[in-house]
């Protein structure tokens, strides 16, 4: 037996026994000939692991037989390339929690990475694509002028400021009133109705900009990264990224990904904006 099958049945022994945060530990500390953490996608073949029928496929990919035949072709990018960490970090956070991240608990900062992170190493929130940073993003770090950019969450859903609905069809939990204060509240797991029809974060350029008073310590992990079907003229900027050959890739909530094109991800159709909502409805009123 190969010590990277063997690594592989102690993490899936840990696994079984819900010492889930030590097999994180465990994973992240493997060789990097293990080919199991964060890497360029030029350099490595594709993480790949046997179903339960005996037959080989990769990590991380949704529809099998189509999808990681686009795979093959070169059509979907390094975050269904990469061995799965984020997509491992995103289920195993919902074990333990049964409700997801919060995008943040005040003050325009990230709270959803931060979430994850005990699960993962920072560097599986950034995608392996290198692309031009843009001008907000170099009002705030200089440099470099080319970075890897970071996944952004699903906020929002596909509701905008007009008739939205009473509460955040997103998975960024919503900040209820409660006499003259307030809390922001997760959205509860069982709030999803079709968790393989949902999208939960992907490739997106956009992100809020921090508040002035958080410059002085800000990180390149601090900024709210989220990822929305919308253009907003306001920011020069759409939701959705499109550095993979015109696309994005979109992890859904089940832990599956899929690769669309930018146009298809962000089209306004009943089909395509069901798939930001935890109701699975279009929500067409409020776009």
């Amino acid at each position: 037996m190969s010590s990277l099958s063997r690594g592989r049945e102690i993490l899936e022994n840990l696994l079984t026994r819900h010492t889930r945060r030590q097999a994180i530990q465990i994973e992240n500390h493997k060789s990097k000939t293990e080919n199991w953490l964060w890497h360029a996608p030029a350099r490595f073949p594709a993480a790949r692991t046997p179903d339960r029928h005996g037959r080989d496929r990769a990590v991380g990919c949704s529809a099998p037989a189509r999808a990681c035949s686009r795979q093959a072709e070169g059509i979907l990018g390094p975050l269904c390339r990469q061995p799965g960490q984020l997509r491992i970090a995103w289920e195993l956070y919902l074990q333990d929690d049964h409700f997801y991240p919060l995008a943040t608990s005040g003050g325009g900062l990230d709270s959803w990475h931060r979430a994850l992170r005990p699960y993962a190493s920072d560097q599986v929130f950034f995608c392996p694509q290198e692309i031009p940073a843009t001008t907000d993003w170099l009002a705030l770090f200089p440099s470099p002028a080319a970075i890897h950019p970071h996944y952004g969450y699903n906020f929002v859903g596909a509701a905008r400021l007009r008739h939205p609905p009473a509460l955040n069809p997103g998975l960024g939990g919503d900040f209820i009133l409660s006499g003259a204060k307030g809390e922001y509240r997760p959205a509860p797991e069982s709030g999803v109705i079709a968790p393989a029809r949902m999208i939960a974060l992907g490739d997106s350029p956009a992100f809020i900009r921090p508040p002035s008073s958080a410059m002085p310590t800000l990180t390149r992990l601090d900024p709210l990264y989220i990822t929305f079907p919308f253009n907003f003229p306001a920011w020069g900027y759409a939701g959705v990224g499109n550095w993979h050959d015109g696309g994005a890739n979109m992890l859904f909530c089940d832990g599956h990904v899929e690769f669309a094109t930018q146009s298809l991800w962000m089209q306004p159709s009943g089909t395509r904006r069901r798939l930001w909502s935890s109701d699975n409805q279009p929500h067409e009123e409020s776009w």
